[in-house]
């Protein structure tokens, strides 16, 4: 029979036939560093987002509804992160930035807008 060895360091692993770690060290540190990859790219996201948003949000308050897509990206601001998208009348794909609202093309941000909530 083939002894089972722990999933972080490989040594041989007793006890239950289910059991994958060999002491509780090594399990806590197996998800210690399993959720740091998730807690990573979610603060990565989450900070991407939060920048797209302050952008729009400038934007807006000097009553600004149109801008070049490059001045944007010099900005900061990162076109593949959006919290939503839909087609959008007469063609264009709409995208969102939580409540901010906008069309893209490859050069240019236009129809700026935020959408008030439903009442």
């Amino acid at each position: 029979m083939c002894a089972k060895l722990c999933k972080m360091c490989g040594r041989p692993v007793v006890g239950r036939s289910d059991k994958i770690f060999c002491c509780e060290a090594c399990r806590n540190r197996w998800h210690y560093h399993f959720g740091e990859g998730h807690e990573r790219y979610s603060r990565k996201v989450l900070s991407a987002l939060r920048k797209n948003y302050e952008i729009m949000e400038s934007l807006l308050s000097e009553g600004r509804t149109s801008v070049d897509l490059l001045r944007m990206q010099d900005l900061g601001f990162k076109p593949a992160y959006i919290t939503g998208h839909r087609r959008a009348r007469y063609g264009h794909d709409e995208y969102r930035c939580f409540e901010i609202s906008y069309c893209m093309t490859q050069r240019k941000v236009f129809r700026i807008f935020r959408e008030e909530p439903a009442v």
